[in-house]
């Protein structure tokens, strides 16, 4: 665990380009949380955010954007349901841990990084 737990989440995607969370409806909503979910977003992914776009999908089901500007949380952006699609078939990338890469990561690990260190709540 890091830090206190305000809002649980899955990292379903991480590459060059953005990083997906699955909203897990427990503690404070991924929405609700905003702004201390980038914060450890910042301190949990190799090297920070950067310029990867943070996309999340929440409870309904909805997937949209987490907007970031200087590695601070930003606002909100609407995804279209073509943007939504896209996101969803490009899931998997690289581990967080060993940097494999993992078609099917489990909260940012690969499997065998995954029973190692177990499920992370933020």
């Amino acid at each position: 665990m890091i830090e206190k737990a305000t809002a649980t989440f899955e990292i379903q995607a991480i590459n060059d380009l953005f990083i997906l969370l699955i909203d897990q409806d427990q503690g404070k909503s991924v929405t609700n949380a905003a702004h201390r979910v980038i914060d450890v977003l910042e301190k949990l992914v190799p090297e920070g955010i950067g310029h990867r776009k943070v996309y999340y999908k929440d409870t309904m089901g909805r997937i949209d954007q987490l907007k970031v500007k200087n590695r601070r949380f930003d606002g909100f952006a609407p995804c279209s349901e073509s943007q939504q699609r896209t996101i969803i078939e490009m899931k998997g990338g690289d581990c967080l841990v060993c940097g494999e890469y993992e078609k099917d990561l489990i909260n940012g690990f690969c499997q065998e990084c995954q029973k190692e260190h177990g499920t992370l709540i933020l």
